[in-house]
Formats: C-alpha cells, sequence, structure tokens
C-alpha cells in the first residue's frame, strides 16, 4: 500500500506542475456551447416550419383517413354485434384492394370514391 501511495503522490505532483491554459479551454468550451445552442434554435425553428407546411399541403381527406374508415367500419355494424364476435374466417364476400402509389392527391380520391360506393 505504501508504493501505491507513493506512485499516486507521484502521480499528483507531476499534474500539478502541468500548466493548463484555463482560459482558452473555457472559452473553446464557450464557443462550443453557443454554436450548439445556435443550432438548436435553426433545428427547432425548421423543425416546426416543416411541421406546418406539411399540414398545410397534406390533402384534409387524407388527414383523417384513418378515423372516417374506423367511423365507416363501427357504422356498419349491426347494433347487437360487437367487433370481437364477428367471424371474418369464411368471409368469401370481402375483398381487399392495395393501392401503391406515389401521387397522394390520386390514392385519396380512389379511397374515398371506394368507401362511398362499397355500400
Amino acid at each position: 500500500i505504501g508504493q501505491k501511495l507513493q506512485n499516486m503522490e507521484v502521480a499528483i505532483a507531476k499534474a500539478e506542475a502541468k500548466h493548463i491554459g484555463c482560459y482558452h479551454v473555457d472559452r473553446k468550451l464557450a464557443q462550443i456551447l453557443d454554436m450548439t445552442k445556435d443550432e438548436a434554435l435553426f433545428h427547432r425553428r425548421q423543425s416546426a416550419f416543416l411541421y406546418n407546411l406539411g399540414v398545410q399541403t397534406i390533402p384534409k381527406s387524407h388527414h383523417c383517413l384513418s378515423m372516417r374508415l374506423t367511423v365507416e367500419y363501427f357504422k356498419s355494424l349491426p347494433d347487437h354485434s360487437v367487433p370481437s364476435e364477428i367471424d371474418h374466417s369464411d368471409a368469401s364476400g370481402l375483398q381487399h384492394y392495395v393501392i401503391f402509389s406515389k401521387n397522394v392527391l390520386a390514392s385519396s380520391v380512389v379511397i374515398n370514391s371506394s368507401s362511398t360506393y362499397a355500400k
């Protein structure tokens, strides 16, 4: 233990003998902090702008498409049935459609038309 204590004292003495320019380190860290704050502010503003732009450009029918499909599903159920009680295992009359398209507006129109005239 005595040898380890002596080695530790030597290491502490060497560390104290080294002169570190704290002013330069402090200044560099302050610059990094300022740049990080500015970058965070920029990204926060950019995120808010892009969110608002996305909300304004997506068609209204696409916003609430999942809600409309859910409402239509529950409206089409008989009053006495619960969705978990319905057996879809032998539902040969049901048809499923898949739409692969990059055109969101056209897909929205097709889905709206299909759900309207499916009855």
